[in-house]
């Protein structure tokens, strides 16, 4: 009998520990806080891309810019609220929290993010480099830089500025228009008579 009791006391002090295990669960109050201002989400992965400034923050016309990053072996992530500024510091809110359960959903949201972004811009980069070589019979590459098409194509009759001075920019020749990023033809538009 005294040992049906204290198998009785042993599981009933298990219990109790899951129980209170259970009940304790960590939820961060910070993180339920951003989540309830999101405002905009990607549509294939879910992950959180725009949230809505504080009520007692500068108000802008547009959601602020979301990162989360987990801190090297501690169970904890970085987050940043911004804007995008070319220059200046646009941090409206960062905050360094512990894991739970929410924040471990968003972390692999956006892990799927990213690896969805990587995978579509490799594809358009393909579709990009399959035109190309169509539309030139092959005599032009995606990605070649514009000192070697010159080579190849001579001066163009015209060039179409955008940002010059970074390297965007359209070369226009009788039968086709060339567009370069970043010094480098990205893309190729014939022109129709």
């Amino acid at each position: 009998m005294k040992k049906l009791q204290v198998i009785v006391l042993i599981n009933l002090l298990i219990f109790s520990n899951i129980v209170q295990a259970a009940e304790d669960k960590f939820v961060s109050v910070t993180f339920q806080d951003i989540l309830n201002r999101v405002i905009g989400r990607d549509k294939e992965s879910g992950a959180i891309l725009e949230i809505k400034v504080k009520e007692d923050s500068p108000q802008l016309n547009f959601g602020l810019s979301f990162n989360i990053e987990e801190v090297p072996n501690q169970n904890e992530v970085i987050i940043i609220l911004y804007r995008n500024l070319k220059a200046g510091d646009g941090v409206y809110e960062k905050y360094r929290l512990r894991i739970d359960d929410a924040i471990c959903r968003e972390l692999e949201n956006q892990k799927y993010f990213y690896q969805l972004q990587t995978e579509h811009k490799k594809k358009f980069q393909e579709n990009l480099t399959k035109k190309i070589t169509e539309l030139t019979k092959g005599v032009l590459e995606y990605g070649i830089p514009c000192s070697k098409v010159q080579t190849i194509k001579g001066k163009a009759i015209s060039i179409l500025a955008s940002a010059a001075a970074a390297g965007n920019f359209t070369w226009v020749y009788p039968d086709i228009k060339l567009h370069f990023v970043g010094g480098t033809l990205q893309d190729v538009e014939l022109i129709k008579d």
